[in-house]
């Protein structure tokens, strides 16, 4: 059911979160070249049409800025609202589209000059040792991007609501009336006692980097065609694995720093901010080694991946692994948490996976065991003395016949059965299951 809210609610709250008024950003990801008028306002907060709006404009100010949480930990985002409060700078919390939160700041009679709103915003952030992003993402626009980013709104209907401290939701008719703005006084207090930030200083690399005897000619395909440049939705998941490969091949953080400088001239628009590529490599060195798994699970870079069986690099990385003991090829797996069992299925070898604790089944590609990663066998050799299940129905009336044909199987066997929701049984032996609809089991 719609929201219902009052002309006096929708000219507040569009004063509050004014922005461009000649594009706006749809919740799809895309950029619609439209006047923003009131009535965009009103079809977000009664729940029809989502908004996302530009906020930097053309002469380098917003009126508002945002903090972006996607962490799910409540006690930090409160952390973090407490910490602008006591800088003299109040944010709100709402709920952010993709389930985490937003913190907002709005400007009083001034706007804020971009620049130094998110020198303001990054600094109490880096005084929490937190990383997170601010927007707006830029301090300024130009002729390669001339609208910077969107964001979507709160209020959308009766979702992304406002909150207080205890999780309670607070009408957004009570937040635009109540609702304390930053002078520019204020913040130009607080930057006083913010020390300037040195410039980053990048020295711009090719791919071909050679170091420490070490070839880096040979990179995934991935790699090589995201590094010919991405679009806007696809910039920040790219320059992360940008990050994690290069420092995997054993670049410095400098020059994985000067790799992405020249990647970001291929981007379409650049990033054009060096702190922003800092804190992306600096994150990278924190998190888990690149793999395929850094591309082919991002919506935005899934389209580089040309495909197991495609990837020459992948397999000689893979037999470099092995050779170090570091990848393994088994039929049978247990850990403290699951069972593993290898299927073969239309030539495809995968693991069924276990877990004991209540039971739930999937099918994964391999295991991570901490630096262990362990392969199912792909030779055809894993036929041999493996259970071979009717895999069609020509020989049956019916595909009801190939299944009871396929219980009786089991049932002479000493198979237990185990009744799930997919196109056929699956059947579960002592030792493991049996995936339904798999050509054979080990």
């Amino acid at each position: 059911m719609a929201r219902e809210v009052s002309e006096a609610t929708v000219k507040s709250f569009a004063s509050l979160f004014r922005g461009r008024t000649d594009v706006w950003g749809s919740v799809e990801g895309r950029c619609v070249k439209e006047k923003v008028t009131l009535a965009n306002y009103r079809r977000h907060l009664t729940g029809e049409v989502s908004l996302g709006v530009y906020m930097l404009q053309d002469d380098n100010t917003c009126r508002f800025f945002a903090i972006d949480h996607d962490v799910h930990d409540f006690t930090e985002v409160l952390k973090i609202r407490q910490a602008f409060r006591d800088k003299g700078l109040p944010v709100y919390l709402a709920a952010s589209k993709s389930k985490g939160h937003h913190l907002y700041g709005f400007a009083g009679k001034d706007p804020f000059p971009a620049a130094d709103i998110r020198r303001a915003c990054l600094a109490i952030l880096t005084e929490l040792g937190i990383e997170l992003e601010v927007f707006p993402k830029q301090v300024k626009l130009d002729e390669m991007t001339p609208y910077g980013n969107y964001i979507n709104l709160p209020c959308h209907g009766h979702t992304r609501d406002f909150m207080r401290g205890d999780l309670k939701i607070v009408p957004v008719e009570d937040v635009v009336k109540s609702v304390s703005k930053i002078s520019l006084e204020a913040l130009n207090k607080y930057l006083l006692t913010v020390p300037e930030s040195k410039p980053v200083s990048v020295t711009k690399l090719k791919i071909q980097k050679v170091r420490g005897g070490a070839k880096k000619g040979k990179h995934p395909p991935c790699i090589e065609e995201i590094m010919k440049g991405v679009g806007q939705g696809g910039r920040d998941v790219a320059a992360f694995a940008l990050a994690r490969h290069f420092l995997d091949q054993y670049y410095t953080e400098p020059e994985v720093l000067g790799l992405l400088t020249t990647w970001d001239e291929n981007n379409r628009p650049p990033v054009n901010d060096v702190r922003e590529l800092e804190k992306k490599v600096k994150s990278a060195g924190k998190g888990y080694a690149f793999g395929c798994h850094s591309v082919n699970a991002e919506p935005a870079l899934a389209s580089y991946c040309v495909g197991e069986e495609n990837c020459g690099w992948l397999r000689k990385a893979t037999a470099d692994k092995m050779k170090n003991g570091l990848i393994r090829e088994l039929t049978f797996y247990e850990t403290a948490e699951y069972l593993y069992e290898e299927i073969y299925n239309d030539g495809k070898a995968e693991f069924v996976r276990y877990k004991k604790t209540d039971g739930v089944i999937d099918v994964v590609p391999s295991i991570e065991n901490g630096d262990l990663k362990i392969i199912p066998i792909k030779s055809q050799e894993i036929t041999e003395g493996a259970v071979f299940l009717p895999t069609g129905v020509k020989d049956y009336e019916s595909t009801v016949g190939l299944v009871e044909e396929i219980k009786s199987y089991v049932s002479a066997n000493g198979v237990v059965r185990l009744q799930l929701n997919t196109k056929f049984d699956i059947a579960v032996s002592d030792a493991f299951d049996i995936q339904a609809g798999c050509d054979k089991l080990r």
